[in-house]
This record gives C-alpha cells, structure tokens and sequence, in this order.
C-alpha cells in the first residue's frame, strides 16, 4: 500500500513534495482545504495526519479509532475534521484539542463514505451494513437510516438545501434520496459493478458516477436519463473529479480521474 501523501504539479506532472508520516502504512483518505492550504489524510495506521501544504510539515496526528479510515472530510476554517472508520464509527475532531466528540455510532459495518454540509453541521454516511445515515453533528444524533441497497454502500452525495442525495454500492445501483422523508426518489441502472465515486452539479441536476467497471456516466438526476457514457479506462474507476460548464440547461462535465488500489473489509 502507497503509505505517502504526495503534492502534484499537474501542470508538469511531477510530485512536488512527499509527505510522510504513517509509519509506512497505507493511506486510504484524503481532504484539502486549497484556500487554508491545509489537509487531512487517515488511513491503515487508524490515525489522521494533519498538514500544512505551504510547508509541507505535518502539524498534527489525531489518534482514537480503533481500526483503518476509510473517508474523511474537512473544515480547515473551522478547525474541524470528521472521520469514519472500519472500527464502525464517525469521530467529530476539534482540531484547537485534538479531541473527539463522543463517537457517532449506529452503523455495523466498515464505514467507506461520508459527505458533509457544515454550514448545516449535516453529515450522510454509507456503510459495509448496506444503509446511509444522515447526522445531526452538532448532537451526534442519527437523523435518518436510509435503506434500499442490498449491498455494501461505497459513494455518497448530500445537497442539504435541496434536500437530497445520491448514494452508490456493490450492488451496481445509484440511488437518489429524499433527505426529507428519508425515501429513495428513484434508481439509476448501467452500471455492471460497484459504483465508487460521484460529483454532483446540483443546481443542474447533474450527476457523474465511476465505476469499478472502467466506465463513468454522466446522468439527469431528475430524469434519471444516462445523458452520456465516458469510457476508454483498461482498469477500475474509484475516484474522479469533474469541472462543470453551462448554464441552466444542463452542465458538460470534463472528468480527471485517479485510480488507486482499495481496500474492501468487512
């Protein structure tokens, strides 16, 4: 397993800088905050690293689950991180502390996935267990289980001012949610394995999903239409990330895609 975090420059393709200090165990998560020139890595070691991409030091090394991480997210401003774990929890860090606020815990199965809404102290999460669960973080408090796939949930998206969300597993299935009422509004089919990763344009309606099936589809999350399919990858898809051009009439995506080896737990 790669044990490094690195920093590219895409311009001439060259690593920058490489950061080490998970005591050469793989890292599995990342989140940059770009604008705080700050970032979060977690991984196999069960701790989260803390760096400051200006300096390319680590500032700081969170410890308290019990098992590998497998997703996190950040608010450098805010001096927050949230982390979910094969140890079957979330952990809400203050990083002024490096404390925790007591484990968020509901879920029985590796947690892979998680999106967060901060302005709303909002998180969906997706699990080994087959279910998402919607988090009120500033209370710890399961909001919502989300339940329709019936298999292992590996990529989510939350749009908290519109009230949805999108969620895809090892059952092939995307599944779009209505936060609201906790209900899937519709089922989205094509592709032929786990689906692993998306990015969302929710103020068109626009949804790109990868695949461990080498594809990637561009859908209308209200139609729920397969607008276009990107393929030309020999290996898996499970990351990708997406600039969006047009207007209100719909959005063209221009995908740059990774592609790391994962690890799947129970």
């Amino acid at each position: 397993w790669e044990s490094t975090v690195r920093l590219w420059d895409f311009a001439g393709g060259k690593t920058l800088r490489e950061l080490q200090g998970h005591n050469a165990c793989g890292v599995f998560c990342l989140a940059a905050d770009w604008v705080a020139q700050k970032a979060v890595s977690g991984g196999q070691d069960c701790t989260l690293r803390i760096w400051d991409l200006n300096s390319c030091m680590l500032v700081q090394t969170l410890v308290g689950h019990a098992q590998p991480i497998f997703c996190v997210s950040m608010e450098a401003n805010a001096r927050r991180v949230l982390s979910g774990s094969q140890d079957r929890t979330l952990r809400l860090w203050n990083l002024d502390c490096c404390e925790t606020m007591p484990e968020l815990t509901g879920h029985s199965g590796t947690i892979f996935c998680l999106a967060v809404d901060w302005s709303w102290m909002r998180a969906l999460s997706g699990s080994w267990d087959c279910t998402l669960r919607l988090w009120d973080l500033s209370t710890g408090e399961t909001l919502q289980e989300l339940r329709y796939h019936t298999n292992a949930v590996f990529s989510c998206a939350m749009d908290w001012n519109s009230q949805q969300a999108v969620s895809g597993g090892a059952d092939n299935a995307i599944c779009v949610w209505d936060l609201k009422q906790g209900l899937p509004i519709r089922q989205l089919y094509g592709h032929d394995s786990t689906v692993t990763c998306f990015e969302v344009e929710w103020s068109t309606n626009r949804l790109l999903s990868g695949s461990l099936d080498g594809t990637l589809f561009l859908w209308d999350i209200e139609s729920g239409e397969r607008l276009q399919t990107l393929q030309g990858r020999t290996g898996d898809v499970r990351c990708v990330q997406a600039r969006w051009l047009g207007g209100a009439n719909g959005a063209q995506a221009v995908p740059q895609v990774a592609v790391p080896n994962a690890l799947v737990p129970r």
